[in-house]
């Protein structure tokens, strides 16, 4: 059974535990984890990724992989207003990106990486997959 600890609220028309519950089980093949997602705000997540990254402006998500010895775990970083800007600027519902950038931060921790442009391509193909397995 896995464990999910939402931290804020996205505001949006999706049941974001129920539906990283579904995800997590599929993306770890049935084995159990912990993950905690925090929803920011602009200055906030802006802070986060220039003390962690040393990128000063805000990102749409910062995820840390937690895995260990007794198992998965994982703590996402979410700021919903660089989400809904993501989403107009692409065309797509903000539940569809929200779902994206869940699935991006959960892939990062399972050892994918958007650094090249092969591997953001791989990863991208890897998340549409599973938004679409996912209702």
């Amino acid at each position: 059974m896995n464990h999910i600890i939402l931290n804020g609220n996205p505001r949006v028309e999706l049941d974001v535990q129920h539906w990283l519950d579904q995800a997590m089980t599929h993306i770890l093949n049935g084995k159990s984890g912990t993950l905690e997602v925090s929803f920011l705000s602009k200055p906030a997540m802006t802070e986060l990724n220039a003390q962690v990254l040393s990128h000063h402006y805000p990102t749409d998500i910062i995820t840390f992989d937690l895995t260990d010895s007794f198992g998965w775990g994982a703590d996402l970083y979410v700021c919903m207003p660089v989400i809904r800007a993501n989403a107009k600027r692409w065309g797509n519902t903000v539940v569809y990106e929200l779902k994206f950038v869940l699935v991006h931060g959960l892939l990062h921790t399972l050892g994918y990486s958007d650094d090249t442009e092969a591997g953001r391509q791989q990863m991208y193909l890897a998340q549409d997959a599973l938004i679409r397995a996912i209702p």
